[in-house]
């Protein structure tokens, strides 16, 4: 629930062991692509229904769950496969253990144990929870074995952290017999209150395979109980899903392959079933603190979409903005709810932390040195992008200008925050702030609040650089702003914001600025040297006061050509079309024809898979960036830049101009290469990636990687504005 103190529901499993210490069992309870898993929504809304795959080795099932207001139910539906070799095991099948818990965060809400049997159903524990009132929750398990069954009662005051539960149920599981079944031990007998006042409850069921287990949250109102045929109120709502979302995404008229279309309907089930809601405090460090000192930012609650549930269980700010380029064409009240939730973040001054690291199931999921956010750095104002669509909506402006108003003051703060903080050099230039300008541990310091990470930009950060594609940001977001401002009647404003969109639109400063007449190309300003190179050296360190030095080997980076104040022009790639991608150049320009044809050449930028993230010809393609950073946006492509991409072909193929059927050419064949290497790699791994390698179109990164790579959905569909 969109809660702070929202109850939590559970799944964990595991593979009855024979002689396994409890210690090593592997549970299956966090989400980890270290696992080896593969889990997909195949239909799912976000809201009322959903059917997932998970595959688990020898292991399959599917969750299917469905809602009717505060009620809910779940089917999970244990398929498995027979034991080839009888001596093996002398019974057919594994056996496992599936444990559901319910955890209460809150004080005030209750669970009691009854556990009745009838008809089949276990009532197994009843109680009442806030904005829910009373509810009973029971079980129902079809088996042609009768399962085992047992049970956990716990309370912890206050409520303990979801990182502990693992530690919890391995420490509360016990066997019976020498030989027997591990099963969860009922409660300790020296704390009464475990079994009188329980807020954590865990049922464990030893099943075989070939059985379905279904869990039902009743809450007790008439009007809210959950329809009674399981089947049927499923078999509604994914009828109704499917039909919507072909109503939407017309994927039938496109005479697309069936796994297309099953792809496209994971990639919308994904990213609406990967929506969660989070509630705690950020560490910041920043204004205000002294040097080294972090403090908790909040209490926040955000609302958001995630890159993956395996790899990226969090926010991040434009991240978020490409997710609502799809979640909105399907739920535009939804991404409206999720931009206010992330606009709703930001501190006194506009500033928004660039990932939501709240609590501490979500710190679990991160490296510390990206826990901290500082209060000087800024991220891609994506959402200025995704408003800019909503605006040219007309259906969408009917129905909801009046809550689009509502997010204008905050916009404004944003907008004004970035104009002010990531001010460049000169007038009308910006500058990513946070680059690391003393370390000689990197070949080239990496840019993270660009969102491009590893993207090489000028070689030593100082403060006379600028960078080409926060000009470009912030070019959208002046006219988006100026609009919005209108839209609000912010008259005393509009002088202000339309002399920014004059200036930071203007197509001659533009060139002036970033244009090099001999590369035909646009680029980052600063100090930069042309050579650099990483390079081994023996460097003597005291590991410990007591102990003799030793000898460790590091990698520097070695720095050939001294470096001058330039255009960084050894550098083409994504950064460097960012002009383009955001439909800045005029139709008629030289400058597009220039940019068209370098993207058109394989030694460049195309590849039969999509755009490539850096030329070839660039001394950084492939590069690593330290001894332990491998290349990242250095080559592989990235779906939310070819989106971008794809859109402004369009946008240049509908325009009257010069290069309007060599855009249109290079539309049709990027989205043929894209779909058609995305969809391969899908029905053969049967999941999304982060990105794809360049040579072989193979998918790459973590997985599943459900967050922009959803995108090919809309490229499917031709949906882009």
């Amino acid at each position: 629930m969109r809660q702070p103190e929202s109850p939590l529901f559970g799944l964990i499993w595991y593979q009855q062991p024979e002689d396994i210490h409890i210690q090593n069992l592997p549970l299956r309870h966090w989400c980890d692509q270290g696992d080896g898993l593969k889990f997909m929504w195949q239909d799912a809304d976000g809201k009322s229904f959903g059917h997932q795959i998970i595959q688990d080795n020898r292991l399959t099932f599917h969750t299917d769950w469905i809602n009717h207001r505060r009620s809910w139910m779940s089917r999970i539906n244990i398929l498995d496969l027979p034991i080839k070799n009888a001596q093996e095991n002398p019974s057919q099948y594994k056996k496992y253990g599936f444990i559901f818990y319910l955890a209460l965060q809150d004080t005030n809400s209750t669970l009691r144990p009854i556990f009745k049997n009838g008809q089949n159903v276990i009532d197994a524990f009843k109680g009442s929870m806030n904005e829910i009132g009373p509810f009973k929750l029971s079980f129902k398990v079809s088996s042609s074995k009768s399962p085992e069954m047992s049970y956990l009662l716990f309370r912890h005051h206050p409520f303990m952290d979801m990182t502990f539960v693992n530690q919890l149920i391995t420490g509360s599981l016990g066997r019976k017999g020498d030989n027997g079944n591990l099963f969860l031990i009922g409660s300790h007998r020296d704390r009464p209150d475990d079994i009188e006042r329980p807020n954590f409850v865990a049922v464990q069921f030893t099943i075989e395979a070939k059985s379905t287990i279904e869990v039902k949250f009743d809450a007790v109102e008439k009007k809210d109980s959950i329809i009674t045929s399981f089947q049927e109120h499923f078999d509604k709502q994914r009828s109704q899903f499917r039909a919507r979302f072909e109503e939407i995404f017309e994927l039938e008229s496109n005479n697309y392959p069936d796994y297309y279309k099953d792809m496209g309907r994971s990639a919308l089930s994904n990213m609406l079933g990967s929506i969660g809601y989070w509630s705690g405090y950020s560490k910041v460090k920043g204004k205000g603190l002294s040097s080294g000192q972090i403090a908790p930012y909040g209490p926040l609650n955000l609302l958001s979409a995630v890159p993956s549930r395996s790899f990226f269980p969090r926010g991040f700010l434009w991240d978020e903005g490409f997710h609502n380029l799809l979640i909105r064409q399907y739920d535009p009240n939804l991404s409206l709810d999720i931009i206010s939730s992330w606009l709703d973040t930001m501190n006194f001054e506009g500033w928004i932390p660039r990932e939501m690291v709240l609590d501490n199931e979500a710190e679990a999921k991160i490296p510390p040195e990206y826990v901290v956010q500082s209060d000087s750095i800024a991220n891609p104002p994506m959402i200025f992008y995704l408003i800019d669509q909503f605006m040219h909506d007309s259906n969408f402006m009917v129905h909801h200008q009046t809550r689009l108003r509502k997010l204008y003051p905050r916009l404004k703060l944003w907008y004004l925050w970035i104009r002010k903080s990531q001010k460049g050099p000169k007038h009308g230039t910006f500058q990513w702030q946070g680059r690391n300008s003393t370390t000689n541990l990197e070949l080239n310091p990496k840019t993270l609040p660009s969102g491009l990470d590893d993207f090489p930009r000028a070689t030593h950060p100082n403060s006379e650089e600028y960078h080409l594609d926060l000009r470009c940001w912030m070019a959208v977001a002046s006219r988006v702003l100026r609009n919005l401002c209108e839209n609000s009647e912010d008259n005393q404003f509009i002088n202000e914001i339309e002399e920014d969109m004059r200036i930071f639109n203007d197509f001659e400063l533009l060139n002036k600025l970033h244009w090099s007449e001999s590369k035909k190309a646009y680029f980052d300003y600063g100090l930069h040297s042309d050579k650099v190179r990483l390079m081994p050296k023996r460097k003597v360190v005291k590991q410990h006061p007591n102990a003799p030095p030793v000898e460790e080997v590091v990698y520097l980076r070695e720095v050939i050509n001294p470096p001058k104040l330039r255009l960084v022009e050894d550098v083409f790639g994504y950064a460097n079309l960012f002009p383009f991608l955001l439909k800045l150049l005029p139709a008629n320009s030289d400058k597009l024809g220039e940019i068209l044809s370098r993207l058109n050449d394989t030694n460049e930028l195309w590849t039969p898979y999509g755009l490539r993230s850096l030329s070839k010809h660039s001394p950084y393609y492939m590069k690593r960036n330290t001894e332990h950073d491998a290349p990242y946006w250095r080559g592989y492509i990235w779906i939310n830049m070819n989106y971008l991409a794809l859109s402004a072909l369009r946008y240049y193929a509908s325009a009257s101009g010069h290069y309007q059927n060599l855009a249109e050419q290079l539309r049709i064949e990027l989205r043929n290469n894209l779909v058609t290497n995305i969809a391969n790699q899908y029905n053969k791994t049967g999941t999304f990636w982060e990105n794809y390698d360049d040579s072989t179109g193979e998918g790459r990164g973590c997985r599943p990687f459900t967050g922009w790579t959803a995108l090919v959905l809309a490229i499917m569909s031709d949906k882009y504005d």
